[in-house]
């Protein structure tokens, strides 16, 4: 997901590094005189304005971003015709009890169901909900808001508002390298503490700097870095934390990640609708948005992780429903079957005969 972001703005550079260029060579070839003071003031503030306008995002790029999603779509419709075509899903059987799963000649296992009425009994649902709905704010909201920071608040040339996303998703990309030996250090949970508090170190530096000099020159770099580790960090541990709520309930796995996406697409349209209705067209918007309503989503990531300190991820409580209704077929062979069954279950709330 990470590279195909990076993509999409790599392609954003390119068409509008071209655009920039041929903006140049149009200016190059038609240079306006500066104003003097002899001038009438009218054209002189005209010209001066012009000046001024001169790089940023406006009604001659609309061709440029037209080609920008229409490449975009026309790879991701070839990416997504090739997964299905050359993607084959295991075989699945289906049985009424396990005595029938042993009359099949094909090896078979037992599975372990949580009914979906049962996920909302369980509080570690909620609180994986929160966690995740967090994340995604916090990630949206940077990706959607940091071009408008760049363009309408730092004043910046137009071809950063590829420059700076794409610095923010190969921090990303590099960032995910060390996730995996951070959570064997560390622990999940505390990952994502520790991707909170660098995306809000992020926000902060954004609040407090974002309309000093330094921030358009090189301020804006080391801020993109963290961004993009923090959401990197964010991200992939809460889908860790997601896949690890939904366990050997594979079936459930649906129902879990359409309610964690339900969530996450409810509250971001919200917020969004709300940010813009209170837009009132200040220099400096861009910059409190960044800092408070990407702020605010990574402290209560840190809050929600609190709570969660004591609980066991994947564990089911007492008096939670859960019932044997599906047998898989296992495509490893019968040495592998009795292997798994002694014990290399990832989640700890299952024995090895499928009971609780």
């Amino acid at each position: 997901m990470v590279l195909a972001n990076m993509l999409v703005f790599v392609i954003t550079f390119i068409f509008l590094g071209v655009d920039a260029f041929e903006d140049k060579e149009e200016t190059n070839s038609t240079t306006l005189a500066p104003p003097t003071t002899t001038e009438f003031p009218a054209t002189a503030l005209r010209v001066v304005d012009e000046y001024q306008k001169t790089g940023t995002i406006g009604r001659d790029q609309l061709d440029s971003f037209r080609n920008v999603a229409l490449t975009c779509i026309g790879i991701g419709s070839i990416f997504s015709l090739i997964f299905h075509v050359g993607t084959k899903e295991p075989q699945y059987c289906r049985a009424k009890n396990s005595e029938e799963a042993e009359e099949k000649s094909s090896p078979c296992r037992r599975v372990t169901r949580i009914r979906k009425r049962d996920w909302f009994k369980m509080l570690t649902f909620y609180q994986v909900g929160a966690m995740y709905t967090a994340t995604r704010l916090y990630v949206n909201l940077y990706m959607t808001y940091i071009p408008l920071f760049v363009d309408n608040t730092l004043k910046m040339d137009i071809i950063f508002v590829a420059v700076v996303p794409m610095i923010m998703h190969f921090s990303s990309f590099l960032g995910s390298f060390v996730m995996k030996p951070i959570n064997r250090i560390i622990g999940r949970k505390r990952t994502f503490s520790l991707g909170c508090c660098v995306g809000l170190a992020a926000c902060i530096w954004i609040g407090a700097g974002g309309q000093s000099g330094y921030f358009k020159v090189w301020g804006v770099y080391p801020v993109a870095v963290l961004l993009g580790i923090g959401g990197s960090v964010l991200l992939i541990t809460s889908l860790s934390i997601t896949a690890d709520l939904i366990g050997e309930n594979s079936e459930g796995g649906a129902f879990v990640y359409g309610f964690m996406s339900l969530l996450d697409k409810v509250s971001n349209g919200i917020v969004i609708m709300v940010i813009q209705k209170l837009d009132d067209n200040h220099p400096m918007y861009y910059r409190e948005v960044l800092a408070f309503a990407c702020g605010v989503p990574c402290i209560l990531g840190v809050v929600v992780t609190l709570t969660m300190y004591k609980s066991r991820v994947g564990v089911l409580e007492r008096g939670q429903i859960v019932v044997v209704t599906t047998v898989e077929k296992d495509p490893e062979d019968t040495d592998s079957t009795e292997k798994h069954r002694s014990g290399s279950m990832d989640n700890p709330a299952f024995e090895s005969d499928g009971h609780i």
